[in-house]
């Protein structure tokens, strides 16, 4: 006979596990006065010309979502990632098809933003991926003993139930993050994965603090597994995260008045193949024809830019450090 279960909190952790394989890769976020642990588990960071803070066309009639972002950000898709290069690896005036055309380049460019910035230059942002670690106390002096990953229920294809180490995007700026990961290896073997990273926000800074190597946690033992396998069935890519920001779909999805996306704005659609074009190394000319849009309509939403980018709140200048990124006293700690 059946064993049914009516425990809803097991069905709250099953309904969880079986949308996971449909939700999107979160980005790591730290709040003011929080104090995170952080496992990478990529040896590096992709960086890249990223628009951030960029404000969104107007909601479309076909868009039933609750509510509209009034910013977003982008890729951009000039940045040197989606160039060509010749055989001696030198960049090229050349593009990977669909890309080299930037429609917040072409359209943004002279609105200034809040904190008078020219919307339309990219700031330089880099992509890693991490395992969230959280603090194990002994269970009777109530100390901190060691770290373990904080997990979560998760619905394979088969069916199976299983626990998987929750994985984020770190997205930080070098001056703010990625320069205190590299200051902690400077010396052999070079690696970011080997040790848990502590990370303290105090207002915009953040001081990271590299912890001791964990021998039997690292790429190439038996404990890393866990990670290698929550990286294939997560389909966690940093690669494909970066191309979805970049692609066409997401660029008609916010910014492009007078265009829709073609998978509409249910559940987003599936890039597979505009990434794989992609790679193919077909050249592309540098700075195709961008979209032709109704002038009326992009005048009066480039009025609507210059009007929201007035400052009219009175904590402009905390969010003005926080978009900026600099001076921030990033500090590591051995």
């Amino acid at each position: 006979m059946p064993n049914f279960n009516d425990d809803l909190d097991d069905f709250e952790t099953r309904d969880e596990a079986s949308k996971a394989a449909f939700s999107r890769l979160k980005e790591w976020r730290i709040a003011d006065g929080e104090t995170h642990y952080l496992r990478l588990v990529r040896n590096g960071a992709i960086n890249m010309d990223v628009h951030q803070y960029i404000p969104t066309k107007e909601k479309p009639a076909e868009c039933n979502w609750p509510k509209w972002p009034e910013q977003m950000w982008a890729v951009c898709r000039r940045d040197k990632a989606f160039r060509l290069t010749d055989e001696a690896g030198n960049l090229l005036d050349e593009y990977e098809p669909d890309f080299g055309d930037c429609y917040i380049h072409d359209h943004y460019a002279g609105i200034k933003g809040k904190f008078g910035k020219d919307l339309s230059v990219p700031a330089v942002v880099g992509y890693g991926l991490a395992a969230i670690r959280k603090v194990v106390l002994d269970p009777v002096t109530r100390k901190p003993m060691g770290l373990a990953d904080d997990t979560f229920e998760f619905r394979t294809p088969a069916g199976d139930i299983v626990t998987l180490p929750k994985l984020v995007i770190v997205a930080q700026k070098y001056s703010q993050f990625w320069g205190a990961i590299k200051a902690a290896q400077f010396l052999p073997p070079y690696n970011m994965c080997d040790k848990d990273w502590k990370i303290v926000r105090k207002e915009n800074d953040l001081k990271v603090t590299a912890l001791n190597p964990t021998p039997d946690l690292q790429p190439g033992t038996a404990n890393w597994k866990r990670y290698e396998q929550a990286i294939e069935l997560l389909g966690a890519s940093v690669e494909d995260y970066l191309m979805e920001s970049a692609s066409r779909e997401h660029y008609r999805k916010f910014f492009i008045v007078g265009e829709l996306p073609e998978g509409g704005y249910g559940g987003g659609s599936d890039d597979d193949d505009e990434e794989k074009d992609g790679k193919k190394g077909k050249g592309a000319p540098a700075k195709p024809a961008t979209a032709e849009v109704d002038q009326d309509q992009m005048n009066a939403f480039r009025e609507s830019l210059t009007n929201r980018a007035k400052p009219a709140d009175a904590d402009v200048a905390a969010v003005e450090a926080e978009v900026a990124g600099a001076d921030s006293s990033v500090s590591p700690v051995f």
